[in-house]
């Protein structure tokens, strides 16, 4: 379970506050090869699907998609393998709206559970530009899919939840759980100096980005503040 994007990194400490509150937690993720392993108290499943990578590394050149494994929601095998872990669990959370748009409304209807959408960044299909056509229409529709079936549909801020409402996703549905900082795992009394010394960055103001520069809108965000905020 890399925590190597903001997404995951959020994914994560989810998991973990939840954990700690005593919830039994099961994370399921779609990958190359099956495997498993337990993180503080987070179990996380790692499973593939039928589809040939030869067939899904197609559709990510055609829809330009990072990780071609992601396309394993969609393969019923995958899916098929879900099910038990699905069926035994009280609640279903969904990482990403656009993953999950086709497989919430089997989880919901189907398998009777409820179903908890985290969204990481709403609509982002509409809003950034360059993003190729078919991968905006079916993102789109994935995702306005996932809303209509959700019971709970969790915002990282105000003005995301704003966007949720304007396009018609019933406002009691919505909640806001802000992105954060774990202030303590992250040592506020560490000697700065020292680590300014190291990346020769004495004299300068810091900010830390956490954010995979492979997302677009993260790299959007690093030139806002960089020619923008601070200047």
């Amino acid at each position: 379970m890399q925590k190597d994007t903001g997404a995951s990194v959020r994914i994560y400490n989810l998991a973990k506050g939840l954990a700690a509150l005593g919830n039994t937690i099961r994370v399921i993720m779609p990958n190359e090869k099956d495997a498993y392993e337990c993180i503080e108290n987070i179990r996380v499943y790692y499973f593939r699907g039928l589809i040939p990578n030869i067939v899904l590394k197609a559709i990510k050149k055609l829809l330009g998609i990072k990780r071609f494994a992601s396309l394993y929601i969609y393969d019923l095998l995958f899916i098929s393998r879900l099910c038990p872990l699905i069926c035994d669990s009280d609640i279903v959370q969904i990482e990403q709206q656009t993953a999950g748009g086709l497989l919430i409304p089997f989880i919901k209807i189907v398998l009777k559970k409820p179903v908890v959408i985290d969204c990481h960044d709403v609509f982002q299909a509409l809003r950034v530009k360059h993003t190729n056509i078919i991968r905006k229409l079916l993102e789109t529709f994935s995702e306005k899919l996932a809303y209509k079936y959700a019971d709970m549909i969790l915002t990282v801020s105000k003005n995301e939840k704003k966007c949720l409402v304007s396009y018609g996703v019933k406002q009691h549905k919505i909640k806001i759980i802000a992105n954060g900082v774990d202030i303590e795992a992250f040592n506020p009394f560490l000697d700065t100096s020292l680590i300014k010394d190291h990346y020769d960055l004495r004299g300068y103001y810091t900010v830390i980005f956490v954010g995979n520069m492979e997302y677009l809108p993260n790299r959007e965000a690093v030139q806002t503040i960089a020619s923008k905020i601070a200047p």
